[in-house]
Order: structure tokens, then sequence, then C-alpha cells
């Protein structure tokens, strides 16, 4: 049945040209050519292109109300606000007694953030018509001032019984969301410009409002809210609409209104077979846990197949040490889409923590022929020979590239690291010497210099000066703090070094950063809390097996 309209308007498309030359009505019958190739557009569910035909249409028949109507509802659809506005301009005199046309003025001086000519549109409109859409567009105009006994009041003229008597899902979500927020007492006037600034249309379908009437709903009844917004939009929609559950997310992690992620399985009872929300939930929730992710996106995958869920699914088992799954995941990921190179990236390091460079450089080479972003390439190709445990070959690959990328910082600092790291501490030192004199102001190349003086505990009167100028620079940066701290331990200065250590393991619990802090402890002959460091140290998994040993040798000296 619906392919009948289609059907019946096809044929008038083909048959308008006999009927109209037997009048010799040329304009006409093209106007109305036009007009029907635009609603062709909006049964197809494509207002753009359906904009396009019925703005050529409206230009042939200047004072079609018809043609105009479809227009502006076709330019609200795409959410072509600005364009509503510079074409009212020129059709205000034709069209001013038309409601519609102040409506789509309304909705687009709303979405724009004009709030003068929004106004200007309201009142036109309230000449013309009482209807429904009026009055939750005043209700909306009352909110976006902050005007929440306005809101009150409106709402009140609209549901004289009050809302908990009405049914829930025959009222416009936005109203439910607007009552809420103006009872909440929230900052009405700065939560209505994120929303209008966020490019959804302030029309009866905005996600921000939803929201609200959400997070008041789960607390009074104990919900989940996101759990709650899929019952509610699935009840009054009748099918959720998964389009917008990404923005739904975005716009809740930025205003911080939803309190939890739902666990999966009242998810996937509500809706086991739709990919879509399954996927933005594992890629945009902002409360989710890795064990959660991992059970969102397995489910996920087991509907289709997704590269970006591939290579998410490969990252967390990266991160718990299955450098087999990873790397399955990592080349499904590319051979669903060979494109992204965080996949690419990613497979390398893997092949790296598995402390097999050769694949990884046989992927390496294979990316440089498909991908344009060398550096970050060749960032991950050291990165695994660093892995692998195989410094050697990782200085003898920076040292090829970097000839490639004379001007490039990051890789005349993983040279000198290197250089520092083979034993050539000297040569090491004067690269990094080298980045200080190009960058005056390169915190990390200071710290690392310093850094490696203290430990040689050698010239710490210049370490001295490196870091004090760092920690000047970034004086939020852990490393360079826990740096200075580990310079004043040095020094002798305990109780100034445990001030900056703790400082720095509170903000990132490093395990270098952690061992140091039981250093220091045990200095202070605190052995119970130079234990409790050391462990800490290695539950944090240190990479350098040195440290590790290191570590591992402290903790058997305070047990």
């Amino acid at each position: 049945m619906k392919l009948l309209p289609l059907a019946v308007l096809i044929i008038l498309v083909l048959a308008f040209p006999y009927v109209l030359s037997a009048v010799e009505l040329d304009t006409l019958y093209l106007s109305a050519n036009l007009f029907l190739e635009g609603e062709l557009f909006i049964i197809a569910g494509a207002p753009d292109s359906a904009a396009f035909y019925l703005r050529e249409a409206l230009t042939l028949d200047m004072d079609s109300e018809t043609i105009f109507e479809e227009l502006f509802l076709s330019l609200l659809r795409a959410k072509r606000f600005r364009e509503i506005l510079a074409f009212s301009d020129s059709c205000e005199d034709r069209f001013q007694e038309n409601p519609l046309f102040w409506q789509a003025v309304f909705d687009a001086s709303m979405a724009t953030l004009n709030h003068s000519r929004a106004e200007r549109a309201l009142k036109r409109w309230e000449k013309l018509t009482d209807s429904e859409a009026l009055r939750y567009a005043r209700v909306r105009f009352l909110f976006s001032k902050g005007d929440a006994k306005g809101v009150k009041k409106e709402i009140k003229n609209l549901f004289p019984d009050g809302l908990s008597e009405a049914n829930f899902f025959i009222i416009p979500s936005e109203i439910i969301g607007l009552q809420l927020a103006s009872e909440a007492k929230l900052k009405e006037t700065d939560l209505a410009r994120f929303i209008l600034s966020s490019g959804i249309p302030p029309g009866y379908y905005n996600p921000i409002y939803d929201l609200l009437a959400a997070r008041e709903f789960a607390k009074q009844r104990g919900l989940d809210t996101l759990s709650l917004m899929f019952y509610a939009r699935y009840f009054e929609e009748n099918s959720f609409p998964v389009a917008d559950l990404a923005k739904y997310l975005e716009l809740s992690r930025k205003l911080g209104i939803i309190p939890k992620c739902p666990d999966i399985s009242s998810v996937i009872s509500f809706a086991p077979s739709e990919f879509e929300i399954l996927k933005t939930i594992v890629l945009l929730s902002p409360s989710i846990t890795q064990e959660v992710e991992r059970l969102f996106t397995e489910q996920a995958l087991s509907l289709s197949e997704d590269a970006e869920l591939h290579r998410l699914l490969a990252n967390i088992h990266l991160s718990s040490g299955e450098y087999d799954s990873a790397i399955a995941h990592f080349r499904t990921s590319l051979f669903l889409s060979d494109t992204s190179i965080d996949s690419w990236i990613g497979l390398i390091q893997a092949y790296g923590e598995k402390k097999d460079t050769i694949s990884a450089r046989k992927f390496f080479e294979t990316a440089l022929g498909r991908l344009e972003d060398t550096l970050s390439l060749v960032r991950a190709m050291e990165s695994a020979y660093e892995m692998s445990g195989d410094n050697a070959s990782a200085l003898s690959f920076v040292e090829h590239w970097s000839s490639s990328f004379p001007d490039s910082e990051e890789l005349l600092f993983l040279l000198g690291h290197l250089l520092v790291q083979t034993g050539e501490k000297d040569t090491g030192y004067a690269v990094f010497e080298t980045i200080i004199a190009k960058n005056p102001n390169h915190a990390l190349a200071m710290n690392y210099l310093g850094y490696s003086l203290v430990e040689d505990s050698t010239n710490l009167e210049y370490a001295e000066t490196l870091l004090r100028k760092a920690l000047e620079l970034e004086p939020g940066n852990a490393m360079i703090v826990d740096s200075y701290g580990w310079l004043m331990f040095k020094k002798g200065e305990i109780d100034s070094a445990y001030s900056y250590i703790k400082a720095a393991s509170d903000a990132y619990p490093d395990p270098e950063i952690l061992y140091h802090r039981g250093r220091i402890e045990e200095a202070k002959g605190k052995i119970e809390e130079a234990r409790e460091s050391y462990r800490e140290a290695i539950n944090a998994s240190p990479q350098d097996e040195r440290l590790r040993e290191r570590i591992e040798r402290a903790l058997k000296r305070v047990e």
C-alpha cells in the first residue's frame, strides 16, 4: 500500500506535460512538475532534495500557499534554519497571514538563538491562531527566557488538572521536561542556550527535554535514567529513535545528568536486535565499565559486523593482556575498513606487546602504502620495538626515519630517549639539549634531562634549574612534580620530597612514582606505608623490567 501514493505521483509527473501543453501553460506546468518532484523526495525521506525542488517551484509560482508550506516544512525537517530566516525576509509580504510561516520563523529563530526575532514571530503567530502548537511554542519561549513562573502558568493552562492526571505518553515530552526543569530550579536560561546552540531543532522532539523529564521520573521511581528513556520513547513513538541516541548521550555527558549505564540484560530484553542502540551505548555512555563495555560490544557484534566495535573490543583485550584476541579483532576491523589508522596502530602495538616485531613491521610496511599519516605509524612501530624490549632496533628505526622528519621534536625526543636507554647517555643528553635550544619551553625535554641527571646523581644544580623551569611551565604535570620531588630526596630534603611525590602519586598513580613514594616513606621510617606503596607499584603493572626488579627488591626489604 505504501507504494500506491508514489506510483500515482510518478504517473502524474509523466502525464502532466501532455495535459498542460494543450492549454500552453508552460510556467505552471514546470512549477507543478517541480512541486511533484519535491513531493517524491518528501515521500522518500530526503528533505534536503525536496527543499531544492520546492524552492524552484515557488520561484515560478510565487503565490502558491501549498508549495510554500511544503517548502518550509522540508526546510524544517532538514534543519536548515538560517535558510528559512533568509528566505522568509523575501516572502513575508506574501505569506504573513499564514500561521505556518510564523511557526517556521519562530522555530528557526529559536534554533539560531535569535530570541528577539522569535518573540516577534510568536506575537504575529498568536494573532492568527490559538493552536496547540502555538501554546507549546509559548512554553518553550518562556523557558528560553528563564521565566520559570511563566512556564508553570502556561503548562497549567494546557493541563488544568495537572500533568499527573494526564496521560504521560500523549503529552509532548519536552513539556514534561520544561515543567520539571522549572520545578527543579535549574538555570533555565543557560540550559536553554546550550540546548539551542547544540543544533537540535527546538520542536516537539528535543532530546534534552527528555533527559530532564527522565531524570526526575527516575528519581521518583528508582529507575535508571537511560533505561527510562528507552521505555518512554518506545511507548510514545512505538519505535525507539535510534539515530538520535548518540545526541542523547553526548548532551547528557556534557550536562552530567545520566547517573549510570543500564545493565545489559534490561537493554537486551527491551531491544534484543537493536544493534545501533548497543553500539551507541558502548561508544558514548559516560559511566560504562570495561566489563560492561565488553558485554555490550560482544552483544552488538553478534548482531552486525562493525569495524569500530571490533577495534574497541581489540583495545579491551589489549589492555587485559589478551594479545592474540586483540590481534584477531584488529585484523577483523581492518578487513571491514582498512582506512582506520587507529586499527593499524593498535595492531602494530599488539604485536609489539606479544614481542613479535617481525609481524609488527610487516603491518607497518603495509599501512605505509595505504595511509598518509606516516609519523603516527612510525611512532607506533617504535613503541612496538620498545615494548618487545628491542631498544637497539628501536634506535636504528628512529635514526632512519628522523631524516624524513627533520622538524619533528617528537622523533628527536624519542631519539634522545633511546640513546640514553641503550647506554649512549652523553649523546642522548646532547639531543635533549638540542631540543631545549630549539624550543626553550619544551617542558618534557627539560624533565627528561633533569630527571636523568638526578638518577645519575650528577650535576644536581643544573638538574634543579631544568626541573624548576619545567615545573613553572607545567605545574600540573605529575611526572614533572615527581621528578622535582625525587631531586629533593637526592638532596636530602626528605619532608619537601614527600610533599611533592605524595601529590604526584595522588594525581597519577604511576608505578615509578609509587616506588619513589615508598622509598621516601622507608627513609622516614614509615615501614608499613612504604610496604603498601611498593605493593601498589607492583599492582600497577610496570612495563619496565628493571623498574619491576627494583620495586620487588624494595618490597622484600620491608617485608
